[in-house]
């Protein structure tokens, strides 16, 4: 996908430099949200902690600097998931994972978020089937 928009609309660039494999992270939230107990919730946290120690050293808010990169458009809605659905399940988002929360709280700010965002209750909703 980022190949046909890097040719079809090169400018701005959704190219990242960013090396994080996020790849762990959805089946370690889909376990999560399907079984929903500490054993779960601990694996999926573990999952963040490379993304929390890489939001610590990007040079920016985002990983794409000031401007959401491919990682930002992958991470971001994964995240928001996250998030949401720990607290529905009554175990919330730890607070030592302070560079997601800044991570999270940015990029809640931004209008193209905001344009896309279909709010809490949706993801509830969306994940009370079993996936």
């Amino acid at each position: 996908i980022v190949e046909w928009l890097e040719k079809k609309f090169p400018e701005p660039s959704m190219k990242s430099s960013a090396t994080l494999d996020i790849s762990k992270i959805f089946p370690a939230f889909r376990a999560f949200v399907n079984h929903s107990d500490k054993e779960t919730y601990t694996a999926m946290l573990e999952t963040l902690k490379p993304v929390e120690a890489a939001l610590g050293e990007v040079k920016g808010p985002l990983f794409g600097g000031e401007r959401i990169d491919f990682v930002d458009a992958q991470l971001a809605p994964r995240l928001y998931h996250i998030m949401v659905m720990s607290y529905n399940k009554g175990f919330g988002f730890p607070s030592d994972m302070p560079n997601i929360w800044r991570y999270m709280g940015y990029v809640q700010l931004l209008e193209a978020w905001n344009k896309v965002d279909y709010g809490p209750a949706k993801i509830i909703q969306g994940w009370s089937v079993p996936h």
